[in-house]
């Protein structure tokens, strides 16, 4: 008489990673930084419309503009503003007067989004809550990723938007957001990824 046991075997440990990108992922990282991207968005588009008008109002016809582009081949304003270009209409001198500003505005503000994002979840303890549910670092960072992208691509949008609304050629319009945008994005990377150590 012959015995047969059944041998059962246990189903395979599900891991993290085979786990799919969850939306709370997303809305996560959104809801960190939302209220900052607002207000940055905010910022940018009144910095912008107020550089407009105020060209408009300061600089009505083309006798006054002349002068403008007269001032603007001085060395010590070259070396305050920079080198300007297409400063006689309002696209072009609110790129110039306000643009050094505004880089240095947005990059302050994706130092410190990057930062709360990445080490202050870590300090905060709020990570590991979030890590303990079907979902591994690195779609964690992809979260990250895309909240900011949602966020710079509204920072473009609102420093465009005023040239364009103004009668501004698109195409510079579009060039000056998406250069602010990705002047954002690179500082943003170079907080978010370490720098390689020279070995000697």
């Amino acid at each position: 008489m012959t015995t047969t046991t059944s041998v059962t075997t246990a189903p395979a440990p599900t891991t993290a990673a085979a786990a799919p990108l969850r939306p709370g992922c997303f809305r996560w990282s959104w809801r960190l930084m939302r209220r900052g991207a607002l207000l940055m968005w905010l910022a940018v588009a009144t910095y912008m419309t107020v550089e407009v008008v105020s060209f408009q109002r300061t600089y009505p016809d083309a006798e006054s503009r002349q002068r403008l582009l007269e001032l603007s081949t001085s060395t010590a304003v070259r070396m305050l503003q920079g080198r300007p270009g297409a400063i006689d209409t309002a696209g072009g001198f609110s790129v110039w007067d306000s643009g050094w500003m505004l880089t240095l505005i947005v990059a302050c503000w994706a130092i410190l989004t990057t930062t709360r994002l990445t080490r202050g979840e870590e300090d905060s303890g709020r990570i590991e809550l979030l890590l303990s549910r079907p979902v591994n670092a690195p779609r964690v960072l992809a979260a990250n990723f895309a909240g900011m992208g949602v966020a710079l691509a509204g920072l473009a949008v609102s420093a465009a938007a005023p040239l364009v609304v103004f009668g501004q050629s698109f195409a510079g319009a579009l060039l000056w957001g998406l250069g602010l945008a990705l002047f954002a994005a690179v500082i943003a990377l170079w907080r978010i990824v370490p720098p390689r150590r020279m070995t000697t």
